[in-house]
Parts: structure tokens; C-alpha cells; sequence
């Protein structure tokens, strides 16, 4: 096998399935006798995730491009744009983008984006045709340009569907799956039925991910005094704790709030306490490997009104982590009570069937082969990205911007 040099980039901001996701990639890379090198921000989230020693690593300072040498570049695609500003115009390397989130290559207007999105796509695009058409425009270009170099891949089919409807496409893009370390969790314990019946949210309590946990709690606080009885805990943190929090209040829901723990300690809770985990992304993965019956959180940007119902992880196609809540979708799922019923009744059916599920799919030896063999397809040399993605910023980002930098020059006089 001829081993090759690898830089894997991605200015971490917290601990989540971006951070995990490259560090695990990188150990496993490293592990097959590549040569790796991380490209972290100063939080060193990634970093400090590591285990190999091998793997070089490079803390990024903004404005101030570092100059790398490698065979390939793998990249999320959240940074196309601003790839440039990290990593040298003069660097040699082959550069691979990876789709891990619907919106990573869709311009979202600041303060409005997510509003705009969750009420639909047409909004979206609709404002950003009025108001952002050069943000847009670079975007479709640059993702054109990079599926006709093999260069782009989506995480699964939420990823690619929610592209080919923003552009008007239909494109078939490739897939490479999130990965987990799913062999070291097999038959590690045996899942019981606690009573009251012990559910986990484990997740970042983000913009897209609260609604769908709002939605939970909601729903348990409309239990009767016949329905089998649950207690709820959340693994995670994030800016909407508070709103969770005073919901849980409101509702009358007592929720434990575990705050965000060190990967290890948080699967050793699941492992311990969790009859079933709701979940997305990294996580679902992670608790489906334990042999745990894991639900599909659905992702969302605003209030979930309408009756969404519940599916099991196993039931996935395309390896789709989690879905954005449309009115047309989980018709076919299963209402809360019915979903504690099949815990009570089929438990150890839905455990075993959620840990085949990530076993077939998500085994990171599997997602490395593909890692491997889509970088290696790549012709979009590094030096080309630049000249790709550049263009003049609208005046209202422009505008935008210069108040922000006013803002934190009076801040910091005062």
C-alpha cells in the first residue's frame, strides 16, 4: 500500500460531531501509515481530541496563511470560501470538500438565515437572488466547478437532496457516511428496560437541534397517568440551554441537565443509565453502537408545530443523520406513546437492530477506504481555489461588516 500525506483543516469552534469526526478521521489515517497534519484553530478542539502522536499539528491564526505541502486536503465545505485566508495560495496539495450539513455551501443572509430556511427554501433563495445574488452566485459556481473536478462529496442523502433543490439540480452526488469506532462498542453491555423509562437527549443544544428537544419535552408533558411513565436527560450544552431549560419549567417536565461531558464519560452514562437516546448526527452513531434503541432527531430552525412523529435509526436511507422537519415528512413514523410501547414490548429488537445498522454503515475502517479513494480521484489542485471563489461581497455584508469592526473597536476603547 503506498502511504500519503494528508491535511486534514477545520477551525474548531466546541466540542462536536465536526471536531470528533476529523479527529477520529486523522488517528485512522495516521494509524494506516499516512503522514497527517491537523489544521485546528487556537481552541483546539480537534487537537485536543487526538490520539495518535504521530499527527502534526498546526494552530491557525486568522489572516495569516500557513504554507502546507501534501498529497490531498480534506476540508468541510462550510469553509470553501474562506479556505484561502488559512492555508496559502502557494500550498501543493489536492483538495477534497465534504458536505457534513445541508446549509455548509448555501448562503444564509446574517440574522435572518435560519428564519428564511425554515420557512422554506423558496424564501431563502428568493432573498438571496433580491439581496446577496454575488454570495449565491460564487457558491453555485464554485460548486459546480468542484463536482466536475471530483472534488465535493455529501455526507448523506439530507446533504445532497437539500442541494439539488436550492440550485435546481440533479446531481447525483457521492456519499461518504460519518464514522464511528463502531467495534469498540459492540456487546460492551446489555441493554435493560428501566422503569420509569430512561431517555437521553445527547446533542449540542444548537439552533437547529432545540427545537426538536422543545418538541420532546412537549411531548412527555402530554403523557396521561396511563402511559408508561419516562424520565428525561440531556447530554450537551450550547446557547439554548436557558430556553430548554425554562420550556422543561413551563411544561412541567423534570429534565436532568448532565451539561457537556468528555466523549468517554458521556457513552459510559448512555451505556449505563440510557433505555433510549434521541439523537443526531455523531451521536445517534455513537449510541447506536452501544446497543441502544436510538431515534432519528429531526433538525429544525424554528417552532416544530405539526405532528412530526418519531422512526428509529435503522430506518434511515442514504445514511441520513437527520432530517429538517417538513410538513411532508415522518408520515410513516411513530407517535411519542407509541414509541414507549415498542420500548416497553421490543426493546432488545430495536437495540440490536440500531447497532447492525452502524456496523453495516458507519464502521470507520469502511469511511476511510472512502476518505482514500475520493481524494485520490480529486483534480482540484489548491492554487485553483482562490481564484474560484472570489468576488465582491454585497454592500449590505460590506456595511455589515464594518459596523461589526466599529462595534469592537468602541468595545474595546471602553
Amino acid at each position: 500500500m503506498n502511504n500519503h500525506s494528508y491535511v486534514l483543516f477545520y477551525p474548531s469552534i466546541e466540542l462536536g460531531g465536526a471536531e470528533i469526526l476529523f479527529a477520529r478521521l486523522g488517528d485512522q489515517l495516521a494509524n494506516r501509515g499516512n503522514s497527517v497534519t491537523i489544521l485546528d484553530s487556537d481552541n483546539k478542539v480537534i487537537i485536543n481530541n487526538i490520539s495518535n502522536k504521530d499527527i502534526k499539528t498546526i494552530v491557525l491564526q486568522d489572516d495569516l496563511p500557513v504554507h502546507v505541502s501534501c498529497d490531498y486536503i480534506i476540508a468541510f465545505s462550510s469553509h470553501i470560501l474562506s479556505i484561502p485566508k488559512y492555508i496559502d495560495a502557494s500550498s501543493c496539495g489536492k483538495l477534497l470538500f465534504w458536505n457534513i450539513h445541508p446549509l455548509n455551501n448555501i448562503y444564509l443572509p446574517p440574522v435572518l438565515g435560519p428564519k428564511l430556511f425554515h420557512l422554506g427554501l423558496g424564501w431563502l433563495k428568493l432573498i438571496n437572488y433580491l439581496l446577496f445574488s454575488s454570495e449565491d452566485r460564487v457558491r453555485k459556481v464554485t460548486l459546480q466547478t468542484l463536482l466536475q473536478a471530483s472534488a465535493f462529496v455529501c455526507m448523506d442523502g439530507e446533504n445532497a437532496n437539500t442541494l439539488n433543490k436550492y440550485y435546481n439540480t440533479n446531481t447525483r452526488f457521492d456519499l461518504i457516511p460519518i464514522p464511528v469506532y463502531a467495534n469498540t462498542y459492540y456487546d460492551s453491555h446489555k441493554i435493560k428496560l428501566q422503569i420509569p423509562i430512561s431517555l437521553f437527549w445527547y446533542g449540542r443544544l444548537c439552533d437547529f437541534k432545540s427545537h426538536s428537544l422543545v418538541y420532546l419535552i412537549e411531548k412527555i408533558s402530554e403523557l396521561k397517568r396511563s402511559s408508561p411513565p419516562v424520565r428525561l436527560t440531556v447530554i450537551g450544552d450550547g446557547p439554548y440551554r436557558s430556553f430548554i431549560e425554562k420550556t422543561a419549567t413551563k411544561r412541567g417536565v423534570k429534565v436532568s441537565f448532565i451539561g457537556s461531558l468528555p466523549n468517554s464519560e458521556s457513552i459510559e452514562l448512555l451505556k449505563n443509565e440510557a433505555s433510549a437516546v434521541f439523537a443526531m448526527g455523531t451521536a445517534a452513531l455513537e449510541a447506536g453502537a452501544l446497543g441502544i434503541p436510538t431515534i432519528l432527531a429531526g433538525a429544525s430552525f424554528g417552532p416544530i408545530k405539526l405532528d412530526y412523529r418519531f422512526d428509529w435509526l435503522y430506518n434511515t436511507s442514504n445514511f441520513t443523520l437527520g432530517i429538517f422537519v417538513k410538513k411532508d415528512i415522518n408520515s410513516n413514523g411513530l407517535t411519542f406513546i407509541e414509541l414507549l410501547h415498542e420500548l416497553q414490548n421490543n426493546l432488545y429488537t430495536h437495540a440490536y437492530m440500531s447497532q447492525q445498522y452502524v456496523k453495516i454503515n458507519h464502521n470507520i475502517d469502511h469511511v476511510v477506504d472512502l476518505v482514500e479513494k475520493h481524494a485520490a480521484l480529486s483534480k482540484m489542485h489548491f492554487h485553483r481555489i482562490a481564484l474560484i471563489t472570489k468576488y465582491k461581497r454585497p454592500l449590505l455584508n460590506r456595511i455589515a461588516k464594518y459596523c461589526k469592526n466599529q462595534f469592537a473597536i468602541f468595545t474595546n476603547i471602553h
